[in-house]
């Protein structure tokens, strides 16, 4: 399942297009609240465990929506050789 079906169908409409590991997630706290009933997790325990997921605070605080952002490029992964 991509994060887009599960998105979708936790009720949360997904903006623009990216995907991991050269784009984040932004979850709007509506969204967030959503995806914690999926996972039937507190939303505090979510937040603890999923540290790295970023909340916005640009919409409505009811407003059930999720988009990509793009990592900088010192942030994005690079493929590594390890001997």
């Amino acid at each position: 399942m991509s994060a887009a079906q599960l998105l979708d169908g936790a009720g949360i409409t997904l903006h623009r297009h990216g995907t991991p590991p050269s784009a984040e997630l932004i979850l709007t706290p509506g969204a967030a609240r959503r995806l914690a009933v999926l996972a039937r997790t507190p939303l505090p325990q979510l937040t603890c465990a999923l540290c790295h997921l970023p909340l916005s605070d640009a919409a409505h605080d009811t407003e059930a929506i999720a988009y990509w952002k793009r990592l900088e490029a010192g942030q994005q992964p690079v493929r590594a050789w390890t001997l």
